[in-house]
């Protein structure tokens, strides 16, 4: 492997010559008007970085940083494969990619990601009742998980129930939503916050219109059931909102009986 720099044949090559010293890089840190330490100082790559960071603001230290990425980029690109770029076709590079990233990085200030989904406690005296279904397609296996807290989380109730003669997770989700209707009332009748992550059976309760798909029977449960509450309001929530009640319906149960729990967390909660 030849030693030398490609562009200085007759000087050894090490990182502070072909980041700094070499006619290419020289040209290019003079092209972007960036400033070199006094002349004569004998400094290594580190401390000649470091000397260049604290004399310009944090806005050119991206600019800095890509200047080196590309020096040494185009160093590469003549090594091995004798393509030379000026100075002019360097310097226009640079410049780009920095007005490109700096107008990506301006628009994703202006639209934040989302914040992420979490379960909220409702407002006292509500409670809040989540509810969701698990569906096997081999065996049309299915089993509802619920779990019913108050205004400072804790829990007042949870149940895992089997799902009989379940066709479809649509169906399992409608079904579940019956059960959560129900334990709630077997718990008493009070204002409640029912809480799923099936978008469409969320919709389907909160819809005044007769429902004639192949879950309008269940929908038409949970609606009456849901009447003998003193307030029933039923709302959506992404899968990060309900986990609790995924993992209770997910759940395994060796003997395939209901279970309830009162006033205590089930295992593993």
């Amino acid at each position: 492997m030849n030693p030398h720099c490609p562009k200085c044949p007759n000087l050894v090559e090490s990182v502070e010559h072909v980041l700094c010293e070499c006619p290419l890089a020289a040209a290019v840190w003079r092209s972007l008007g960036i400033n070199w330490p006094p002349q004569g100082s004998q400094w290594s790559f580190k401390e000649w970085l470091s000397w260049v960071f604290n004399n310009y603001t944090s806005k050119r230290h991206g600019e800095i940083l890509t200047t080196l990425w590309a020096i040494w980029y185009a160093r590469n690109k003549q090594y091995h494969e004798e393509n030379i770029t000026t100075r002019r076709e360097l310097t226009a590079f640079i410049l780009a990619h920095c007005k490109e990233y700096s107008s990506v990085n301006a628009r994703i200030q202006t639209h934040p990601p989302p914040k992420q989904t979490r379960w909220l406690p409702p407002n006292a005296p509500w409670v809040k009742v989540n509810f969701d279904a698990s569906f096997s397609h081999t065996n049309k296996e299915a089993w509802s998980g619920i779990i019913i807290r108050d205004s400072v989380g804790e829990i007042l109730g949870a149940a895992k129930r089997k799902i009989r003669r379940a066709t479809s997770v649509f169906a399992a989700e409608a079904t579940a939503a019956v059960h959560a209707i129900q334990f709630r009332i077997d718990l008493g009748c009070m204002r409640a916050i029912f809480e799923g992550d099936s978008k469409t059976i969320i919709q389907k309760l909160q819809s005044d219109e007769e429902d004639l798909s192949e879950v309008g029977a269940m929908i038409w449960d949970g609606k009456f059931l849901a009447s003998k509450l003193h307030a029933a309001t039923f709302h959506f929530t992404q899968r990060a909102g309900n986990v609790a009640a995924h993992i209770l319906a997910k759940e395994r149960i060796e003997d395939n009986e209901d279970r309830f729990w009162i006033e205590d967390p089930p295992p593993n909660e």
